[in-house]
């Protein structure tokens, strides 16, 4: 496992993983604070969808099964309730 002197304290030691993960936040633009603009909007939009979502399948007597909130356009639900 490769370590390397911490950039701002050379005290400490980062691990090679540190690094990557610090290139793949890079990458996706995720040291720009224009990916960050927005944000609160779109998850309360997405909230808001989810919530609606969720409320019709209760109108039509269906419950959800499971529910991924990693994957959260994606919804398993079973048939309704007998």
């Amino acid at each position: 496992m490769a370590k390397s002197l911490h950039s701002e304290n050379p005290c400490v030691l980062t691990q090679a993983s540190v690094h990557e993960l610090l290139d793949k936040e890079a990458k996706f633009g995720m040291t720009n604070i224009v990916m960050y603009r927005g944000f609160q909007e779109k998850i309360e939009q997405l909230k808001r969808r989810i919530t609606k979502f969720l409320i019709e399948l209760k109108d039509q007597g269906k419950v959800i099964a499971a529910y991924d909130a990693c994957l959260v356009h994606e919804f398993q639900y079973i048939h309704p309730r007998n």
